[in-house]
């Protein structure tokens, strides 16, 4: 987990990647983690995934509601044109 989130820092302070840690507001506990990454500022584009939750919340409205602020953060703020939404191949439940 270290070397993961060491990485994250890396690729952020690099540019190339805004790694998020999301808090429940609800009880201000950590659930889970995502990013943006692969940032082109030219193309004005970038992926979102490495997503993971806890167990707890997985399969609830913590997904959606993060997915949703992102996408609202890259064209609104980032001013993007293009956000690709990236799993694992392996990933089948992600993908559904």
């Amino acid at each position: 987990m270290k070397t993961w989130v060491n990485n994250a820092i890396q690729l952020r302070e690099e540019g190339l990647a805004l790694p998020f840690a999301i808090v429940n507001k609800r009880n201000e506990k950590i659930v889970g983690t995502t990013r943006l990454y692969e940032i082109n500022p030219t193309q004005r584009s970038c992926e979102l995934g490495s997503t993971w939750y806890g167990k707890d919340y997985q399969r609830t409205f913590v997904n959606a509601s993060c997915k949703q602020l992102l996408l609202t953060f890259c064209f609104e703020t980032l001013d993007f044109i293009r956000v690709q939404f990236k799993t694992d191949e392996r990933n089948e439940r992600s993908q559904k």
